[in-house]
């Protein structure tokens, strides 16, 4: 065999070993890498689960063969205090690049908030061949919706493990310190009713108006205070309260209404077991505003606070105002409820504190149009407005002036000074409608702006009928369709197609909320009268009643929009010369090539004719030397 054949061969043979040695740079055994096990303290109130301030465990590695490398943990409690039964738990709050499951292998992905029960093996495996990680919030309960019960310090074990080998984590153990319950502020509720009469999210007052005298009995409570106490995790606290009362007044606190009697000006009350707790308010026999606030006890929070204003029962002045002004003789304008009473009427005592539920007469100056004469239990007593919605008994079309005061008849001598509010004048007016306007509250409008469309409806003398608070006092208002408008209104508009119209009690107007649309228009709305109008006057407005608005950019953006027109204009013309001044330009630079083409080719010329003139001038120099030889 040759040398150069065997150094052939030797080289043959290590590109092979080099080959195979790149082939084989995996491990023998997959394995994950750079795992590690991070955890945080954390902190918890008895009957929370997860919270804000929950401890965390979080595992991270990198596995070499995603296929098959994967990573446990699992919690185990190290200690807790001596009454505690219960265990850590996992709940599941971030991953990435991660699977996490109980199943083994792990082959699907549970979802986050998914809670894993103390000592289970919570598989975490790689979706590819990149970093993967998985968060956990650690608790101590039984289960998510039930939490610790025993306050103390916990100590909780979080243990990794590797597979199909042995990684480099180690188990790491986390604090937990659960205190005692307290309520959050954001969910606990302080909520507070007239009276006895137990308060809820739709009645709770922030004040109340009660008569100063002296009470202590639950049953005669000025108002009463019920305390629902929440903490963040929405679970009941049970945390003692601490009640004070500035300014007249007395408390009475348990877990009860009824049971809460007068106890003083401060006083510490607990819960029925579930978080609830009552506060009673009472008289005192001295006027003024109480404020009553509340307080967590150990925490500090402060559970609410309220306000009951204490006065006499000796009315010093009467004031009343027209709040609905224009009545009918039949529908609902004239009851003494808060949407329609007709007169609004504020009691006050000689110190200027206001009287809780007065006892009040409606008088009226014209009988035969508001017969109303010393009228009793005309005036209903609203906790929520403070104020008294008075009724009056309309009979004839008419204006009457209407006051209100405290003595049952003209020849009553009681109470002892006699009070009489200022009067207010109340139309009696028809519910016939005799014709209508739609208004606008502008002409013009941006695009998209809003818009406020007011129908009157006026009675045959011109005057606008009464309002109503139902649906059929004026049912057919508009002929099928209701409004039109030749343009759709933007998003958010009312609805325009009903037939029907309930005016208001206080304005005797309809009044809708419409959005300008996007494009610039000028717009018409129209309304054809509907069976609630005379035939007559159906006939005579058959093409129906408009209203038109233009709707448009404002004079400076059209002024800004022209200049930007024109300017635009200008830099076309500007481009358009410019374009012409490089035309021309190139122009001449062609001339200009042309021009010393033809010049380089005279050139040319030129010299080839003076290298002929040189050699002719040389051979004539040659021939006369040679004759002058001779």
């Amino acid at each position: 065999m040759s040398t150069t054949t065997t150094f052939k061969r030797v080289a043959l043979i290590a590109v092979a070993a080099l080959g195979l040695g790149l082939l084989s740079v995996a491990p023998s055994n997959a394995s994950v890498a750079a795992d590690t096990l991070t955890v945080t303290d954390g902190t918890q109130s008895v009957g929370d689960t997860v919270t804000a301030t929950s401890a965390t465990a979080t595992i991270s590695f990198l596995p070499s063969d995603s296929t098959n490398d994967s990573m446990t943990i699992t919690a185990s409690l190290v200690s807790g205090p001596a009454a505690n039964t219960l265990f850590p738990r996992l709940v599941l709050a971030e991953t990435t690049s991660a699977m996490v499951n109980t199943t083994t292998p792990v082959a699907s992905a549970e979802a986050i908030g998914q809670d894993y029960a103390a000592y289970d093996a919570v598989g975490i495996k790689g979706r590819a061949a990149a970093v993967t990680s998985a968060k956990f919030t650690v608790f101590i309960g039984s289960s998510m919706s039930s939490g610790v019960v025993t306050a103390g310090t916990y100590v909780v074990r979080i243990t990794p493990a590797a597979q199909p080998t042995a990684g480099t984590a180690v188990a790491k153990d986390i604090t937990i310190v659960v205190t005692a319950a307290t309520q959050s502020s954001s969910k606990s509720t302080a909520q507070m009713s007239a009276g006895t009469t137990d308060p809820t999210d739709t009645t709770d007052l922030v004040a109340v108006v009660a008569a100063n005298t002296a009470k202590t009995l639950a049953t005669d409570a000025a108002a009463n205070i019920e305390v629902t106490q929440l903490k963040s995790s929405g679970a009941a606290a049970n945390e003692s309260i601490t009640a004070v009362i500035t300014g007249p007044g007395t408390i009475g606190g348990g877990p009860t209404q009824a049971g809460a009697a007068s106890a003083g000006r401060s006083i510490t009350v607990g819960t029925n077991g579930s978080g609830v707790a009552f506060i009673n308010v009472f008289g005192d026999g001295t006027s003024g505003t109480a404020t009553i606030t509340l307080t967590g006890v150990t925490s500090g929070t402060v559970l609410g606070t309220k306000t009951v204003l204490f006065s006499s029962t000796t009315i010093a002045t009467l004031t009343a105002t027209a709040v609905n002004p224009v009545v009918a003789t039949s529908g609902t304008s004239k009851s003494s409820s808060s949407t329609t009473g007709p007169i609004s009427v504020v009691a006050k005592d000689k110190d200027g504190y206001q009287i809780y539920q007065p006892a009040l007469y409606v008088s009226s100056a014209s009988t035969s149009v508001i017969s109303d004469a010393y009228t009793a239990g005309a005036c209903s007593w609203s906790a929520t407005d403070l104020v008294s919605y008075c009724a009056v008994t309309p009979v004839a079309a008419g204006t009457a002036n209407i006051t209100v005061g405290n003595r049952a008849s003209a020849t009553a001598t009681t109470p002892t000074t006699a009070v009489t509010s200022n009067a207010v004048a109340i139309r009696v007016g028809s519910t016939t409608a005799a014709s209508m306007k739609l208004t606008t509250d502008k002409a013009s409008y941006l695009p998209g702006e809003k818009i406020t469309l007011t129908l009157a409806i006026l009675d045959s003398t011109g005057l606008a009928v009464a309002g109503s608070a139902d649906n059929t006092t004026y049912a057919n208002v508009f002929a099928t369709g209701g409004i039109t408008s030749d343009y759709a209104f933007y998003t958010g508009s009312d609805t325009l197609t009903a037939v029907f119209a309930q005016l208001s009690p206080k304005t005797g107007l309809k009044t809708w909320t419409l959005f300008a649309p996007l494009q610039s228009a000028e717009l018409t709305m129209t309304a054809i009268p509907g069976t609630s109008f005379p035939v007559a006057y159906q006939t005579a407005n058959a093409l129906g009643l408009t209203a038109k608005i233009s709707v448009g950019n404002s004079a400076g953006v059209d002024a800004a929009t022209d200049a930007a027109n024109e300017a635009t204009d200008a830099a076309n013309a500007a481009t358009d010369a410019a374009l012409a001044a490089a035309d021309a330009a190139d122009a001449a630079t062609a001339a200009a090539e042309d021009a010393s083409a033809a010049v380089a080719t005279l050139a040319k010329s030129v010299n080839t004719a003076l290298a002929s003139l040189k050699k002719q001038i040389t051979a004539l120099t040659a021939l006369v030397n040679k004759l002058l030889k001779k």
